[in-house]
């Protein structure tokens, strides 16, 4: 400033004296008496101008002191940037444009957001982090359900195991038919009695006896029978046989009661029903022995009915045809009586009433130990099922407890993870509205430190990295806040398919006791109805088989379900609320260094803004000819090195004019480099308006690294709509260029 005011000073004071001096002239008049009035008065005129140049240099050097000196427009013109960092960044500044998201795009995202009024109001109804923590504080631990469901799991494996213990100690379906099998085939005491009672009396006897031929009667068919002869021997052999009495006896029950195959068929039924003791011999060890007893008793005693049976039928059937024979030979009536007296002498009724007595007794008493044992018995599997049925109703009881205790474990599960799933909900929007809190704080941040650069290019620059740090600090949140939600939906749905699965389990383990409780129920009537009545064979192997297969049933479905080892493995595996607060706390840091969607708008507008008005000063193309070949005269132009307005400037390889669409004043630069003079010309729409005679003569200098100095040419040009610019070339083989620069 001081070196600006200087000359202005000293310009002053040489005024003000030039000034004085001329006073004093003119008005010192005896001096100028002498001299001319029109010389006077022209250096007067001439006084006066020099007043009026003085005034107006004034003038000019106060309003020259508001301009910059040259050093300082030099100075600044040195920091600013040139044509081709101008051209650079243009460039950079165009490929960055293209790549941003539209306004559209931004639009579409900003309305997809939630407004302020919006967040506070469901803010509002949220859970705060303080009421979140007490609530997880007061949440069931994990290793505490762990082992509850350990214990449940025990426990359930111990009333399997008691159950399985209990139905193989109970008698099986098998031994049980054979048991009922033998009961069956034996035969009932009203039976035994029944048989009993349809056997001859001695008064049957003797009423049988007076039924037969009376002394007359015999006479008359003794008159024409055998002879004495025949008779004595016939009663010497009967004397050498069996007693009259016996024989009579005999005869009586053969002939006149009833008959001996009846009886024989009736014993041998008996007796053959008798012997299928031994299958019920063999299911009871602790009357193996009376049993085996009975049996041979059994077996000799019948061997030696059936062998008395056999020798008394052998001997009636002789006494019949000895009987008959000697009939046939007419035997006197005093030889009959004297026969008759003689079998009377002979009696053994009493030996063979004695023997019939005592083999009934033993054979009815047999019958009764059996009956006894079978009772006993029966008594022994009926205290067994009814131990077994208190013991499984005992089982039911406490599993019904465990069900109880089972449901209100998964009430209390479904509910912590519903009020996990409803806190975690709230800790996004919280976060959500705390990181916006922090992108906008980052924002202001970023906006503050733009305001405070000051160089264009350093504010180029710098918009430049923040809009790339922007478009990607969005596309990771996109991406952070998309795995979030993915991973939150994963959550939840992995939840719910838990809780639907454990119901579902528990409904199926619910269902399954209660059918369970049903056949213990039935069984049990079963068991009461048996006691009341006999057990019928068909409907206890039916019963028994139903059991049992229920039984493997529950146990398949028990191992087909999932156990709580499994269910922990499952919990362990998703995330935990540890690492949900570990992600958002990282999405959080992430979240503080990004900038809010409003200011990122503003940035946007503002450098579109400057990008549209340096896009308006950079419409430029340029063109390069390499090859040295020509195409009927004209260069073709082979490589385009910038084109910023391609719809403006239309290029085709190897064509050899550009089209020009838009109309205006245009500043085009051409020119080849070969070692000797070329004649070079311009043509628009095929019309010459540059030549070698417009360009001005030139003295190319050789180098010795090759063509250094090229005839070249840089002029403006008013060019009309659709102008087609080509180059004409005459000369050795060189190389060329062409640009264009839109005004």
């Amino acid at each position: 400033m001081n070196n600006r005011d200087m000359p202005l000073s000293r310009s002053s004071e040489h005024e003000v004296q030039g000034t004085a001096i001329v006073e004093d002239l003119l008005n010192s008049l005896p001096e100028w008496r002498s001299v001319q009035d029109i010389v006077r008065l022209s250096i007067k005129a001439l006084t006066d101008l020099a007043k009026f140049q003085n005034s107006s240099i004034k003038e000019l050097e106060y309003s020259q002191s508001d301009f910059a000196m040259k050093s300082e427009v030099v100075s600044a013109l040195a920091m600013k940037a040139n044509l081709a960092d101008l051209s650079r960044a243009i460039s950079e500044t165009r490929c960055s444009l293209d790549n941003k998201v539209n306004y559209e795009e931004i639009r579409s995202f900003l309305d997809d957001r939630v407004t302020r009024n919006d967040l506070l109001h469901l803010l509002q109804g949220k859970v705060s982090v303080e009421e979140f923590r007490t609530a997880i504080e007061f949440k069931v631990d994990v290793k505490e359900m762990q082992n509850e469901f350990r214990s449940l799991r025990n426990s359930f494996e111990e009333l399997k195991m008691q159950v399985s213990t209990s139905l193989q100690q109970c008698i099986t379906a098998r031994e049980f038919g054979a048991l009922q099998r033998i009961v069956e085939g034996k035969a009932e005491i009203a039976e035994m009695n029944a048989a009993l009672n349809e056997k001859a009396t001695k008064t049957s006897v003797a009423n049988a006896m007076h039924k037969k031929a009376n002394k007359a009667d015999v006479e008359e068919m003794l008159s024409e029978k055998a002879n004495v002869s025949l008779v004595n021997g016939l009663s010497s052999a009967i004397e050498s046989k069996v007693g009259v009495a016996s024989f009579n006896m005999l005869a009586a029950e053969v002939d006149k009661k009833a008959d001996t195959a009846h009886v024989e068929r009736l014993l041998s039924i008996e007796l053959g029903k008798k012997s299928d003791q031994t299958d019920l011999e063999s299911l009871y060890s602790a009357v193996n022995s009376l049993k085996k007893e009975f049996e041979i008793k059994l077996q000799q005693q019948s061997i030696l009915l059936g062998n008395y049976i056999n020798d008394l039928k052998s001997e009636t059937e002789m006494q019949k045809l000895a009987l008959t024979n000697a009939m046939e030979k007419k035997a006197e009536f005093r030889d009959v009586e004297k026969l008759s007296e003689m079998i009377l002498k002979k009696s053994d009724t009493e030996e063979l009433n004695y023997l019939v007595l005592s083999t009934k007794n033993e054979i009815s008493n047999l019958v009764q130990g059996h009956q006894s044992a079978i009772k006993q018995d029966m008594k022994r599997l009926e205290n067994a099922v009814l131990e077994q049925l208190g013991f499984l109703d005992g089982k039911m009881r406490t599993f019904e407890g465990d069900q109880d205790s089972i449901k209100d474990l998964l009430k209390t599960t479904n509910e912590r993870h519903r009020v996990e799933l409803e806190e975690l909900a709230k800790s996004m929007d919280k976060a959500k509205t705390e990181d916006a809190r922090a992108l906008r704080y980052d924002i202001d941040k970023i906006q503050r430190e733009l305001d405070d650069n000051k160089r264009v290019k350093y504010e180029e620059s710098k918009s430049r990295q923040s809009i790339q740090e922007i478009k990607a600090i969005r596309e990771e949140l996109d991406f952070k806040y998309d795995q979030l939600e993915n991973k939150l939906k994963d959550m939840s749905i992995s939840t719910k398919e838990i809780l639907m699965r454990n119901e579902r389990e528990v409904e199926i383990i619910t269902g399954n006791i209660k059918a369970r409780t049903e056949d213990l129920q039935y069984v049990q009537n079963c068991i009461e109805d048996f006691k009341s009545s006999s057990i019928k064979k068909n409907d206890w192997e039916m019963q028994a088989l139903k059991l049992h297969e229920e039984i493997e049933k529950l146990g398949k479905e028990i191992l087909l379900k999932a156990s709580i080892k499994d269910i922990c493995t499952l919990l362990d595996i998703k995330a935990n609320i540890d690492d949900v607060n570990h992600a958002l706390e990282d999405l959080h840091g992430e979240l503080d260094t990004k900038i809010s969607v409003d200011e990122l708008a503003d940035k946007l507008k503002e450098q579109s803004c400057i990008n549209d008005a340096l896009c308006s000063e950079n419409c430029v193309a340029r063109w390069l000819w390499k090859s040295g070949e020509l195409k009927t005269g004209c260069i073709p132009w082979e490589i385009q090195t910038i084109n910023t307005c391609p719809e403006n400037f239309i290029w085709e390889k190897d064509k050899t004019s550009i089209l020009s669409l838009s109309p205006g004043l245009y500043f085009v630069m051409f020119g080849v480099f070969s070692r000797k003079k070329a004649v070079v010309q311009l043509l628009v729409n095929g019309e010459i308006v540059i030549s070698e005679g417009n360009m001005g003569g030139k003295i190319l200098g050789k180098h010795s690294s090759g063509n250094v100095v090229g005839c070249t040419c840089a002029e403006f040009l008013s060019l009309p709509t659709r102008a087609r610019i080509s180059v004409t070339y005459s000369g050795e083989s060189c190389e060329g260029f062409l640009g264009l620069k839109k005004l």
